[in-house]
């Protein structure tokens, strides 16, 4: 066979792709329109909560907070809607487990709640440290 020849049998063998090869062309592009769509739901969630984390503490205290208990203490600390929303339920379950927890961001710790003797001491970055009575269910300087 020819050079001409060669080059003629290599040409239609490259334009008759095995079907398997057409399918896994089809499957590398149902991947990565998978991934983008991955992508873009674990972006949205991130951004509802803000990269906050809550990590329970020892303590031998513990507190079991009222729903509007968690979200008032969590507004006296600074923290919007949608943060009490993404992490009130995880602080308030930390509370009465472990009657401590840090929310951090990242490597900081924005805020500091500590239960002792049926009050909350609460230390927050962005506010002054207050005390949370939850007998009488209000906020007091520290």
């Amino acid at each position: 066979m020819s050079i001409c020849g060669r080059q003629q049998v290599c040409n239609a063998a490259l334009r008759k792709r095995p079907r398997a090869a057409r399918k896994s062309g089809l499957a590398r592009l149902g991947v990565y329109v998978a991934i983008a769509t991955l992508a873009v739901t674990v972006g949205g969630c991130a951004t509802i909560t803000a990269g906050h984390t809550v990590k329970p503490l020892s303590n031998r205290d513990t507190a079991e907070l009222t729903a509007e208990q968690t979200v008032e203490i969590m507004l006296a600390s600074g923290f919007s809607e949608q943060e009490i929303i993404a992490n009130g339920p995880q602080l308030r379950n930390a509370l009465a487990v472990s009657g401590a927890a840090q929310i951090r961001r990242g490597t900081g710790v924005d805020a500091l709640y500590v239960v002792e003797l049926g009050r909350i001491h609460v230390s927050a970055r962005s506010r002054r440290p207050f005390i949370y009575d939850l007998r009488q269910s209000e906020l007091q300087d520290f």
